[in-house]
């Protein structure tokens, strides 16, 4: 009896391998999260590449200007740094500014990267000395360095201190 029993048995039947394909709803969701956080650090990197693109040509240009006679130094120094300002913020907020304001410009941004007033007058002037053009170099080095790239915060109020100002000049 026990083998009749036996014989109505069927073979054990394995069922087929779970395949890759399709992906469950988890897969899927962790492929757009991944995908989403690789788009976002392109961006992000893309955006520090070129907002820091102006900073380092213009700490090369410094570096290049190391080699010039003190005079042309100065006026490089302050060529770069009109250059690089420019860059970052709008033309009619700079292109104007020459000595003092200039300076108060350049001064606005940090506290600790300050730049002479009486050293950006030496452009304008001759008989600068090798000290004086190094230390304006130096001070040049570190506001480029410190500042730059301008946060947007800056960007608004250069953008609302020029505004002040074209309205103060077109009342008077």
């Amino acid at each position: 009896m026990n083998e009749s029993i036996l014989a109505q048995l069927n073979d054990i039947q394995t069922p087929e391998p779970v395949g890759v394909w399709p992906l469950a709803w988890g897969w899927w969701l962790i492929i757009a999260i991944v995908l989403i956080l690789i788009a976002f650090t392109i961006y992000f990197i893309r955006q520090h590449i070129r907002l820091n693109k102006a900073k380092k040509q213009a700490l090369k240009l410094l570096s290049d200007a190391q080699h010039l006679s003190p005079d042309d130094k100065v006026k490089s120094i302050n060529q770069i740094l009109k250059r690089v300002t420019l860059a970052y913020a709008p033309r009619e907020a700079i292109a104007g500014l020459t000595g003092e304001q200039w300076a108060k410009w350049l001064n606005q941004f940090d506290n600790k990267a300050q730049i002479s007033p009486a050293l950006l007058s030496l452009t304008y002037q001759g008989q600068t000395t090798t000290q004086q053009a190094e230390e304006y170099f130096q001070q040049a080095k570190r506001w480029v360095t410190k500042v730059l790239p301008l946060t947007q915060r800056q960007l608004e109020k250069i953008t609302n201190t020029s505004l002040e100002t074209n309205e103060v000049s077109h009342n008077v």
